[in-house]
Parts: structure tokens; sequence; C-alpha cells
């Protein structure tokens, strides 16, 4: 018995002794657990805030851009762009009124973070004046713009506030098959062109379409405008403020019933792009007067026959003038809160692979030196451009409504031919 109770007093004790030492044991491990599950959480938070701080905030740029001929060529290039760039989203805006309404918003200082306008025209200096617009004088992208275009842009002050991407020319595009099977030479003088137009007509062709509306028709007159009086901007002015004499006038009117004559072959008339378009397109005309804008739809409307282009002539062959200007230059505004981004775009847009496929699908002459422009009537305007002496267009030194004015009164004349309606118009327009 007594070894049965010494037992269990030992056994009491040595479960003190255990009590003593497994309790601060299980202390201790409960708080080697904490810290370490602690330090889990911890560096599950600094990797999580790691790769949070690594995805850029997402940043949207409103792109509005006034040319609807531009928009699939924009389209690619914003589409390459989001690939590079994920968290920079651009959206192309283009509506009906384009001008118009980004003009309202210039007056209330409402610009969009990027848009296009046309670096020559007197809207797009005064916003220059205001302080609407970012300067890009000294960005590294400028060195990819050919130098004419790029001075075109240069204001007053030195400073580059428009990068040009391509330009604009007015020129005669022609049925090159058409031409070839009558033995028909590209004219050189006004009177070879009439020649052509008389034999046409002749054997029942429709010599040349225009677009008598959309502005378009005022592009075909400051054409012909600049290939016979170069200095027409003056004469117009001078017209305006009453101080144009015999000589001018005889030069302007002369011009004038040019425009008439030529306009005067255009049989069944086309209001409107898409009609000229089809006309030439469908072999209704032999030629199409109309500005470079529509190479792309000419191209991607499959034509039967090879397109050529030739500048409007002179009366002489020596008289070698050409209505051409930057059409579209990219703009950013002067509010813009994202500018670092919205320079990364024009810098992409500028870069070789985007210009390309920017140029291939607008087809306007480019002004960025590295795209690729393939297309041999595109190639031609090029050339015609460096050869020719420049002419600007009306709004470079009027007003927009003055240059809406102006549209309005030829619309009337090429029907009428009205010379005398024609010249108070323009003594009380300009």
């Amino acid at each position: 018995m007594y070894t049965h109770i010494n037992l269990i007093f030992r056994g009491e004790l040595m479960i003190k002794r255990l009590r003593y030492f497994v309790l601060p044991v299980i202390l201790l491990t409960l708080c080697i657990l904490f810290v370490a599950s602690s330090l889990v959480f911890i560096r599950e938070g600094w990797r999580r805030d790691s790769e949070e701080a690594a995805v850029p905030e997402m940043v949207e740029l409103d792109f509005f851009q006034m040319r609807e001929e531009a928009l699939a060529g924009f389209d690619s290039v914003i589409s390459a762009f989001h690939e590079a760039y994920p968290h920079i989203r651009v959206s192309q805006q283009n509506v009906a009124g384009a001008q118009e309404l980004l003009l309202a918003r210039m007056q209330r200082d409402d610009l969009p973070s990027i848009f296009t306008y046309w670096p020559t025209q007197l809207s797009y200096l005064k916003a220059v004046e205001r302080g609407s617009l970012l300067p890009l004088t000294d960005q590294p992208f400028l060195s990819r713009i050919n130098r004419a275009p790029l001075e075109m842009a240069r204001s007053a002050d030195g400073e580059i506030y428009a990068l040009p991407i391509n330009c604009n020319c007015v020129e005669v595009f022609y049925n090159k098959d058409l031409f070839a099977t009558l033995h028909l030479s590209v004219p050189e003088t006004v009177e070879e062109l009439f020649d052509i137009c008389e034999i046409l007509e002749e054997k029942g062709i429709t010599p040349c379409v225009f677009t008598r509306r959309d502005g378009k028709i005022a592009h075909a007159a400051q054409g012909v405008l600049a290939a016979l009086c170069p200095d027409y901007l003056d004469l117009l002015e001078h017209a305006g403020r009453g101080t144009l004499n015999e000589a001018e006038e005889k030069e302007l009117t002369d011009a004038f019933r040019v425009l008439h004559r030529f306009t005067s072959f255009d049989q069944p008339l086309a209001l409107y792009p898409a009609q000229a378009n089809r006309y030439f397109l469908g072999g209704k005309a032999a030629m199409y007067y109309a500005g470079s804008y529509v190479l792309g739809d000419l191209v991607r409307g499959d034509a039967d026959f090879e397109i050529g282009v030739f500048p409007f002539p002179g009366y002489t062959r020596e008289d070698r003038v050409l209505l051409w200007s930057v059409d579209t230059a990219i703009c950013i505004s002067a509010a813009c809160q994202h500018t670092e981004e919205a320079l990364l775009f024009i810098d992409f847009l500028t870069g070789q692979e985007a210009a390309s496929v920017y140029t291939d699908l607008d087809m306007e002459p480019s002004c960025i030196t590295d795209a690729r422009q393939e297309n041999p009537v595109s190639r031609a305007m090029e050339q015609h451009m460096s050869e020719y002496r420049q002419a600007e267009w009306i709004k470079s030194r009027f007003s927009y409504e003055t240059a809406l004015a102006f549209e309005l009164a030829v619309r009337s004349y090429v029907l009428d031919g009205d010379m005398d309606a024609l010249m108070d118009e323009l003594r009380h327009i300009f």
C-alpha cells in the first residue's frame, strides 16, 4: 500500500512538473505561430500592393477628328496603340458638321484632349493666340515630319502647335485606259484641256464630274483660280475693299469663266461626293476634279480601269501652280489633363509602322518621312506638290463664315453663269 501511495505521489509530482514545462512551450508555440502568420499576412499585403502599383491607372483620351475619309486609318492606328498601351483608351469621334462644332467648343474653351485641325486656317491661328493649344516644338517626333508641311504649321511666334500628318491638293483624276484608247495626252494648258473635253463630248462621254455640294464646288473653284491667277486671294481681298483695278478684275473674271466652262461639261450633275465617285468609277465621266481626299474611296471602289492624276493646267505650260496645304494635323488642348499620354499617342502615330498603316488606308500624300506610300496616284500628287508653286486656301486668310459665303456664290455662278451677280457677291463677301 505504501508503494502504491508513493507511486501516486510521484505521478502527481511529475504532472505538476510537466505542467510547468509544457505550458510555456505551448505559449511559445502559439506566439511563434502568431508571428509567422502575421509575417505571411504582411508579405501578402506587400505583394498585393506591389502588383496594384505595377498596374497603371486607366487613362481616357477623347480624339476629335474632322475628316470622315480618315476614320478607317485612325481606327487601325488606335487599335494597335491599345495593344501596346492597354492602360490608355483613345476614343475617336467624327460627326457631321465637325468644324462648326469644334469652332463652338473653341469659343467656350471646351476643346477635346486631342483633335485634328488645319494649321494654315485663320480660325486655328486665333486659337493659338488665345493659348488654347499645347506647344509641340520640343517634341522629338517633329523630326519625322517633312520640312515643307512642318513649316506651314509653324505659327508667328515660332512654335509648332499642330503636327502635320498628311496633305491635300486639288487635281484632276482621269481614266488612263480611256485616254489611251482615244489617244489623248495629259493636257498642259487650259485650251488643251478644253480640246479634250470637246472630243469626249462628241463621243458621248461626259468629260468631267464635280461635287456640287458639301463645300466641294468651292474647292474646285479655288483650284482653278489658283492655277490661273496664283494671287487670287489678293484679288478677292481687293474686290472686297473696292480696290480691284481693271487688269485685276479681268484676271479674276477670266478665271471664273474658265471654271464655268469647265463645269458646264458636267452632265448629269453630282450633288454629293458619293455620287461623283460612282459616276467616275462607273465610267460615266472621263475625269473627276476633286481633292486628294477622295482617292481612298476611289481605290476602294475597285475601278476596272487605271486611275491617273494631273494638276489643273494654266494658260501656258510654264504656268505651274497647285492648290495644296496640310489637310490633317494633330493638336493637343492646353487644358488636357493627360498630356504625357496624349504625346505618347502622337509619338506612336508618327512611328514608321503606324504611319504606314494610316497612310495606306487614307492614301492622301503623307507628311511623315518614314510612311511608306504605295499608291502610284498618291505618289504622283506628292511629286506635283514638290514641283509646282503652292497656292493656299481661302480659309488661310479669311474667316470660316467668309468661306461658306464664297461657296454659295460659286454654287450659284456655275449654275447660271451670271458674272455680274458673282462679282457683286464677292465685293460684299470679302
